[in-house]
């Protein structure tokens, strides 16, 4: 049996925007019950959005400054012009890429997509769920 990803783990530097933003964009749930890190149950694996900087503190390490993550993060989803208008809503900015471009486009390998950045800079990728590429 393959090994399932479950859980991933994202930084952020302001854990209240980040549970707003991703709550609203995603339309789900934040179970906050832990401080320093927040989860979001997606139909894949869970999204816990960790306050770094508290995470340190709280398990008394020296406390490294904030970068987001260098990675984009894709999520696959079944209405990408609703997600997106989601994601205006919020003033989601763009990646800031010039190979993407702004809004949704057909990407050269056939995904029909979206790029941009959360409150706390991580590139994020919105996908239409049955454009999906999977390298086969």
């Amino acid at each position: 049996m393959p090994a399932t990803l479950y859980r991933i783990g994202l930084p952020v530097d302001d854990l209240a925007a980040a549970d707003a933003f991703w709550s609203a964009l995603l339309g789900l749930e934040v179970d906050d019950r832990i401080p320093n890190r927040h989860y979001l149950q997606t139909d894949g694996a869970l999204l816990v959005i960790i306050d770094t900087v508290e995470h340190d503190r709280v398990h008394g390490l020296d406390p490294e400054p904030f970068r987001p993550n260098r990675e984009i993060l894709y999520f696959a989803v079944a209405d990408l012009e609703n997600t997106y208008e989601r994601a205006q809503a919020l003033h989601m900015p763009s990646l800031g890429d010039d190979e993407v471009g702004d809004g949704i486009a057909t990407r050269p390998w056939g995904e029909r997509s979206f790029y941009g950045r959360d409150p706390a800079g991580n590139p994020i990728c919105f996908v239409d769920e049955t454009t999906l590429y999977t390298g086969k």
